[in-house]
């Protein structure tokens, strides 16, 4: 799927020397820079970071070997580097200055920005950023935000490109699906686009899903076939901390969740910490509100970590319980009753309903109330006269 029209977007704003795209695995950062240097009709320096470039110097070194190869520093600039005393040495503070020299307009490109994690790699593609001539741009992309991006983002220079820009709609769901080779209604595509939410990898796994059965596209289950459940354990999960494993499993269970309540769920301390390191790592986490209180996870990683990292049956219950326990008693009662349904816990469904269904009767969600009791059972409801 072409993302000229978002590149050319991109590249017309003269005003913001630096572009950050952010976003999970699957979001097609590494396409866009790949299309972004076929299109860009200036120099183009390219360089896909690994952990090697978390030695500034040779972080430098790759950097100025790129602008070499692109024409917009002389060769002897590499062959007279000298080692350098200390990481901010004369090695590494050398290209940030030099590049506000550069008299061409360019376009830096730089993927897997989130392999950094040397202070001084970081502060170097930092000092970059605020040495960039008239015309030019740097592009960063990774699935985590640099750290010195805030103080950009308060200056005005940087236009930052997050999932929701990188999303596809249902036309795109459909142009996946056909160059996949299987045909797809324009009604099956929204259909896609929504249970997928827009994220490309998804979408493309589930169309190569129903290419190798005898599925229609109408009939793609996004999120539950094999193809989609191994991206996101290969590419994202087992890359992640124990804790963070842990955590993410237990707090699936959630519909929404806030740090308390997955405290409570949990039964330990420390989830608004762990909540605000998953949403700057681009878990697929989506805040709730401008306050970054409650949050919920993408339709398709929650599927895929309630179906593989949930835990057992008899925690999963403990947990529920414990989750309608903080909601009924933090004035959520409908949520409450949806743990319950889930923990199958009848001895306590029978007041909770009492509390819900007068309220939902009188807003005429009759549908919603059916389901209630037909959940529940009539051996609750016959447990609970005034139910």
């Amino acid at each position: 799927m072409s993302r000229q029209s978002l590149i050319g977007g991109l590249r017309s704003r003269d005003d913001a020397p630096l572009v950050a795209i952010t976003a999970p695995a699957g979001y097609g950062k590494t396409t866009l820079l790949q299309e972004w240097a076929d299109v860009d009709d200036r120099p183009v320096v390219a360089l896909a970071l690994d952990a090697a470039d978390n030695d500034p110097v040779a972080l430098a070194r790759s950097l100025a070997t790129g602008f070499v190869t692109a024409g917009l520093a002389p060769k002897e600039v590499i062959d007279t580097w000298g080692p350098p005393l200390s990481p901010s040495g004369p090695s590494t503070s050398w290209l940030p200055r030099s590049l506000a020299t550069v008299a061409a307009s360019f376009a830096l490109l730089i993927d897997d920005l989130d392999v950094l994690d040397d202070e001084a790699a970081l502060d170097l593609i930092g000092r970059l950023s605020t040495h960039v001539p008239a015309g030019a741009q740097i592009v960063l992309a990774g699935r985590t935000r640099p750290p010195f991006l805030a103080r950009r983002r308060a200056s005005g220079e940087v236009i930052e490109v997050g999932p929701k820009d990188l999303a596809i709609d249902a036309g795109g769901a459909a142009a996946v699906f056909r160059a996949a080779g299987v045909e797809v209604t324009d009604a099956n595509a929204r259909l896609l686009a929504d249970r997928a939410e827009g994220w490309p990898a998804g979408i493309y796994l589930s169309a190569l899903a129903v290419r190798a059965s005898s599925e229609t596209a109408s009939q793609a289950r996004i999120g539950a076939d094999p193809f989609v459940a191994d991206y996101l354990l290969r590419e994202v999960f087992e890359h992640l901390p124990a804790d963070q494993q842990t955590f993410l499993g237990r707090a699936a269970l959630l519909d929404e969740m806030c740090a308390p309540l997955c405290d409570h769920v949990t039964g330990e301390q420390g989830a608004q910490a762990m909540l605000r390191r998953i949403e700057e790592s681009n878990l697929f986490v989506i805040p709730l509100d401008r306050e970054r209180t409650w949050y919920r996870f993408h339709k398709l990683f929650r599927d895929f970590l309630l179906s593989e990292h949930a835990g057992p049956p008899s925690e999963v219950e403990a947990m529920h319980r414990r989750a309608a326990e903080w909601c009924h008693a933090h004035g959520r009662p409908e949520q409450a009753v949806e743990y319950l349904l889930r923990a199958g816990a009848s001895d306590q469904l029978g007041p909770l309903l009492c509390e819900v269904v007068r309220p939902a009767y009188f807003e005429g969600r009759l549908s919603t109330i059916q389901r209630w009791l037909e959940v529940c059972g009539a051996s609750t409801i016959e447990a609970c006269p005034a139910l």
